[in-house]
C-alpha cells in the first residue's frame, strides 16, 4: 500500500492497523492530521506548556472528562510486548468513567493484578487485552467502541447501577496518588549521595 506524500505515516499505522483499515480511513486519518491538536468544546482553557508538555494540575481541576461515560485511553505503549501503565491509565478510574483501554497485550491484565480496578467486564467485552497480534487487537478494540456505542440507553442504565464501583476505582487511584514509596525510594538516593 502507498500513501501519497503528505498523507498520515503509513509506516507507523502499518504496525498496529492492518493494510485494509489504513485504506479504508484513509481519508479520516488526514482530516485529522490536518486539523492538529483540538480540544473539545468543553475546554475553554490551555493546558499546553511553553516547552511543549501539559499542565497536569490544571488538567485535572477543570477535568475536561466530565461529560463523557467512557474513557478511551491511548496508553503510551501499543504494539511491542511492554506493559506501560501511566497516569492515562488511572484517569477513568479517577473520574468515574469506564476505561477501554488501547495498550499493549495484557495491558488490562496486568493493571488488575497490580492494583484489583474493576474494568466492568460484565458490560465490556476487553477479549482484545488477549489479543497478542497487534493489528487484531486494534481492530477488536475498534469492534467494542462501535457496538458500545449503539448502546447508548443500557450504558447510561449501567452507569447508574455502578456508583458503588466506581467509588471503590476512585478510592484506588487515590491510595496511589498518597502512596510516598516511590518518592521515599528516590529521596533516599539522592540522600546517599
Amino acid at each position: 500500500m502507498k500513501l501519497e506524500n503528505g498523507d498520515i505515516n503509513s509506516d507507523f499505522l502499518l504496525k498496529v492497523f492492518d493494510e485494509d483499515l489504513v485504506e479504508e480511513t484513509k481519508n479520516s486519518l488526514n482530516f485529522f492530521k490536518d486539523i492538529d491538536v483540538k480540544k473539545s468544546e468543553f475546554e475553554d482553557y490551555d493546558v499546553d506548556t511553553p516547552d511543549g508538555g501539559q499542565d497536569w494540575n490544571t488538567m485535572f481541576e477543570k477535568n475536561p472528562y466530565k461529560n463523557s461515560y467512557i474513557n478511551i485511553v491511548n496508553e503510551s505503549q501499543f504494539e511491542n510486548d511492554m506493559i506501560h501503565i501511566t497516569e492515562k491509565t488511572l484517569i477513568p478510574f479517577y473520574y468515574s468513567q469506564f476505561p477501554l483501554i488501547v495498550g499493549t497485550y495484557q495491558h488490562i491484565k496486568k493493571t488488575k493484578e497490580l492494583y484489583g480496578f474493576d474494568f466492568f467486564e460484565d458490560f465490556f467485552d476487553l477479549s482484545y487485552d488477549n489479543e497478542p497480534n497487534p493489528q487484531k487487537r486494534m481492530r477488536m478494540v475498534i469492534d467494542e467502541i462501535v457496538r458500545v456505542s449503539k448502546m447508548k440507553g443500557q450504558l447510561r442504565g449501567f452507569y447508574s447501577a455502578s456508583k458503588n464501583r466506581f467509588r471503590k476505582n476512585k478510592e484506588i487511584v487515590t491510595k496511589l496518588y498518597d502512596d510516598k514509596t516511590d518518592y521515599n525510594f528516590f529521596q533516599s538516593l539522592i540522600n546517599h549521595q
